[in-house]
């Protein structure tokens, strides 16, 4: 089709092309005006400020909480913190976001908490414009200055790689935060949740938190973007109160923990202590995971109980303190006969500590014999036996 063809087409179908109601235009305007009305309104109806009007809403919400004490921090994450909670240093972050990850996950929903001269402030930042996303990572990180230690709930995977990669999109500086501490990790580290590790469960079950009216988490990207589309604010104002539950709960799930693994107490299944017995013999703190391995003895079955003698023999066996090793490899011979490493013990025991190859040799028979590394130990048992005594064995060549 040559050029003036496609000129004289293109004026047919702006002739045959219906024109526009009045009655839609006014519709339009009425809409266009409720939704300016409705974003004039927006920091009355959050209880918040523009930080910039129509494009940045903030929120803060104060609360007494004092100030906690939380020692055993080094413990909680393995070493990797060394020193205990420092509060004037720490603030706790979660977000918000239009997806689960990817490319194209906006966080529209930033807050921060922490203490401020014995009071506790949660701040929340929200996104009203997408267009200006940099402006709300530029306020997050100046409200992070000062801070050297960051509190996340699954942070480690979500919140700030997320943030990270959002900085890096933009090209702004990130935030420098020395020292974060995941709490995920340390749940998972020293509890047996018998419900999951969702943040949610874990309030219900371990803290006995329970919100009332709270907006399920796979909702808050959709009540953002219904805001978006103009279709109130209602579902958003929701999502914005869960957002602050979850930021409000994480102090509090850290003091528990720093109780959960101070001493035995009853609320701990025999998992719970088996965990945190592991966690402190890591960690070589050997009369702590005594304390707790004896808590867990008293009240476990089956796997666990293997898992709490086999635990048990190996904090004997680092002491020197063989007698007791042998008790616990003994009856994990006899309750599980399937399981080869107390037999690998004690074959180990009597070669090397004992000098006994023949009562070696008898526990070195009770390993799966397809195994090359059983093949070889038997072999090395025999020459021992014939260079002691080379007709003094039964069947040996």
């Amino acid at each position: 089709m040559n050029p003036r063809d496609l000129k004289r087409l293109r004026a047919r179908l702006e002739r045959i092309q219906p024109e526009p109601s009045p009655l839609r235009h006014r519709l339009q305007d009425l809409e266009h005006r409720q939704q300016r009305r409705a974003l004039f309104q927006l920091p009355l109806s959050f209880g918040g400020q523009w930080l910039r009007r129509g494009i940045l809403l903030y929120l803060r919400h104060e609360e007494p909480y004092p100030v906690p004490r939380v020692e055993a921090l080094p413990v909680l994450t393995q070493g990797e913190v060394v020193r205990p909670l420092i509060p004037q240093e720490t603030v706790f972050l979660d977000i918000e976001t239009t997806g689960n990850g990817g490319a194209g996950v906006l966080p529209f929903l930033i807050g921060l908490g922490f203490w401020d001269r014995g009071t506790w402030v949660t701040e929340q930042f929200l996104l009203v414009d997408p267009g200006q996303e940099p402006l709300l990572l530029d306020w997050v990180s100046r409200r992070l200055r000062g801070y050297t230690t960051v509190v996340t709930y699954n942070g480690k995977a979500f919140d700030l790689p997320i943030l990270l990669d959002r900085f890096r999109f933009h090209r702004l500086p990130p935030p420098d935060l020395p020292t974060h501490i995941d709490l995920l990790h340390m749940v998972r580290r020293v509890m047996a949740s018998p419900s999951g590790y969702r943040l949610t469960e874990i309030e219900r079950w371990f803290l006995g938190w329970i919100r009332e009216a709270d907006l399920p988490s796979q909702w808050v990207p959709r009540a953002y973007f219904q805001f978006l589309r103009g279709q109130g604010t209602t579902l958003l104002r929701l999502a914005v109160l869960h957002h602050r539950e979850d930021i409000r709960v994480l102090p509090r799930l850290l003091v528990q923990l720093d109780r959960w693994v101070r001493k035995p107490l009853d609320r701990h299944s025999a998992a719970d202590t088996y965990k945190i017995a592991r966690l402190y013999f890591r960690m070589r703190d050997l009369d702590r995971a005594r304390e707790f391995l004896e808590a867990g003895l008293l009240r476990a079955q089956g796997v666990t109980r293997h898992r709490l003698l086999k635990l048990k023999a190996m904090l004997h066996k680092r002491q020197k303190e063989w007698d007791h090793a042998l008790h616990c490899w003994h009856e994990l011979l006899r309750e599980a006969p399937e399981d080869p490493e107390p037999a690998v013990e004690l074959s180990k025991y009597y070669e090397h500590r004992i000098r006994d190859p023949y009562r070696a040799l008898l526990y070195a028979w009770k390993l799966p014999q397809d195994r090359e590394e059983t093949r070889r130990r038997i072999q090395r048992l025999y020459r021992k036996i014939q260079k002691e005594s080379p007709s003094g064995f039964p069947g040996l060549k």
